[in-house]
């Protein structure tokens, strides 16, 4: 790799960490790796290009990154539930029993299915952040298994087959592409035969360049078709802290099947 392309992804990683998602910008990174911001984007064409790469050269620094994202308030931590999820709880779709919320967050996607019934375990992989989550259940006296650890080892954590329901607020939309079958794997293992994967995304058909890698729908179904039986795959809204906050999103519903 080119010693320029090298600093950029160095830089990209050094302003990631010191500024935020929010704050870093293609300006900023040109700055730290000392070149034009024409020759960043020439490069990379766009700044979530330029993380992806970053994250593939140092996996382990990126790791960092999400425990210095939420000593602020990055722009998916809210302080209410995501409308889909609490859509899908008042229709009923999601049967009771045992739920994983994977990359929780300070949990209020698993406090609110513990309100209302489920046996909850939330992870992620900020330990920081799961501190806040621990915090938020005993003030509003509610009972959730809030755990540190890595969503892609979770067979290390938990048993095969041990939840009814795994919900992801935002996650699998931060995985590298060849992450994603590993991902739907760990998924598929911590579910019970018949159980259910709710997943919300980024949607292709949005048009703001910030925020996270936007999915396709072939995309979603490449990954989990192996894996699951869908249910569907439509649209929804993803409530954020960006300007405008409701981005345009792919809700997924997803059935455990028996492998061949």
């Amino acid at each position: 790799m080119p010693d320029t392309e090298e600093r950029i992804l160095d830089a990209a990683l050094k302003v990631l960490i010191s500024e935020g998602y929010v704050d870093t910008t293609t300006r900023k990174i040109a700055q730290e790796a000392n070149v034009t911001e024409m020759t960043v984007i020439e490069k990379f064409q766009s700044r979530e290009n330029l993380f992806r790469e970053a994250r593939k050269k140092n996996p382990n620094a990126f790791l960092k990154y999400w425990d210095e994202a939420y000593k602020g308030v990055p722009p998916w931590d809210l302080d209410h539930p995501q409308p889909a999820f609490q859509a899908l709880i008042k229709a009923k779709e999601i049967k009771p029993g045992r739920a994983l919320d994977i990359g929780c967050g300070r949990g209020e996607n698993a406090i609110m299915l513990a309100m209302n019934g489920y046996d909850v375990t939330g992870i992620d992989l900020a330990e920081a952040v799961i501190s806040s989550a621990k915090a938020k259940t005993i003030e509003r006296h509610v009972k959730v298994n809030f755990v540190v650890g890595n969503v892609l080892q979770m067979d290390r954590l938990f048993m095969e087959g041990e939840f009814d329901v795994v919900i992801d607020s935002g996650l699998f939309h931060a995985m590298m592409d060849e992450e994603r079958p590993i991902f739907a794997r760990q998924v598929w293992r911590m579910l019970k035969e018949g159980g259910q994967y709710f997943m919300l995304a980024f949607s292709d058909k949005e048009l703001a360049e910030d925020g996270p890698i936007k999915l396709s729908k072939s995309e979603i179904e490449n990954t989990f078709t192996p894996f699951f039986n869908i249910v569907y795959i439509k649209d929804a809204t993803f409530d954020t802290r960006f300007v405008p906050s409701n981005r345009k999103a792919y809700l997924l519903s997803a059935v455990k099947r028996q492998l061949v």
